[in-house]
């Protein structure tokens, strides 16, 4: 990123004695605009205010020559009046804009954008939390168009997918029994297979967590009994008596498609495609033609 610095910032620059703090201007996707600043009182500029003992803390920003993605990090305290551990929990700041400002506190005219980034994953430990910046060179990491591989590429139940999740057989209305942990639940759930729900989602209708929704890593059935382990920590505990609702997963694997969905018509992967065991194995078959042809005649 080209700069020019003011020629006022640099006059003060160049006297020895500055007056310099960060300040960050975060832009979520809904048009929510916050400032942040580690000055020990509260700036103002572009019709924003930065609000001072926000405890948010900047690591070194990376920066590569080309297009290659730089990186950071931003650290900082979830605060009930700045950002809120629901709305990081629920994904809200997830691909924000955050404009990172090098600004003299004693003359706020005199300033400078260091870089633009997005926010990319935030981990949370206690109160605290830490969100990855990502260069908006990253966003050319991003595919687009058709990638040939074998697995799907359409997320089940949409458009390309063509299930439909409303179906008995791939969602089931049910209530928690137990909380074994804090992302391991016990569900009251009879009538399917051991790993239906895994990589599914299950929606919660009524608790702590009502209107939300958690991918499930994991679903083993026990009896009447199945138990599912979250991808994530949820944002409020569970208890006893929730309400939920669990549709079923899929690892996007032809065979799944086949098997469980009987979907194969919509697939939207190439399960022909040789993987490395076929492309590094040595002709051992006399009797099959190696033509270059398909191997599924």
């Amino acid at each position: 990123m080209a700069r020019t610095i003011p020629p006022a910032m640099q006059k003060h620059l160049a006297s020895g004695a500055t007056s310099l703090c960060w300040c960050w201007k975060l832009k979520r996707r809904d048009g929510v605009v916050s400032g942040f600043t580690d000055h020990d009182r509260d700036i103002e500029f572009d019709a924003v205010l930065f609000s001072a003992a926000s405890g948010l803390d900047g690591s070194a920003f990376e920066q590569n020559l080309g297009l290659a993605a730089g990186g950071g990090e931003v650290r900082g305290v979830l605060a009930s009046q700045s950002i809120l551990e629901q709305d990081a929990a629920e994904g809200v700041y997830d691909g924000a804009v955050i404009e990172i400002w090098r600004v003299n506190w004693s003359d706020v005219s005199q300033r400078i954008v260091c870089d633009v980034a997005v926010i990319g994953e935030i981990t949370r430990s206690g109160k605290n939390f830490t969100a990855e910046l990502r260069s908006l060179a990253h966003g050319l990491d991003q595919e687009r168009g058709k990638v040939y591989r074998s697995q799907c590429d359409a997320n089940l139940g949409d458009a390309q997918c063509g299930v439909n999740l409303l179906q008995p057989a791939y969602q089931a209305a049910a209530s928690v029994q137990a909380v074994n942990a804090g992302k391991l639940l016990s569900i009251a759930l009879n009538g399917f297979q051991d790993g239906w729900f895994s990589l599914g989602v299950m929606s919660v209708t009524s608790g702590a967590n009502a209107g939300r929704a958690y991918q499930l890593a994991t679903h083993r059935q026990d009896g009447a009994i199945a138990h599912v382990a979250l991808e994530q920590k949820p944002a409020a505990p569970f208890a006893p008596g929730d309400s939920v609702i669990l549709r079923a997963g899929c690892d996007k694997a032809f065979a799944t498609c086949r098997n469980k969905f009987s979907n194969t018509i919509n697939f939207r992967g190439f399960p022909h495609i040789p993987g490395n065991d076929a492309l590094i194995a040595h002709a051992g078959n006399i009797k099959q033609t190696m033509d270059g042809g398909s191997m599924f005649r």
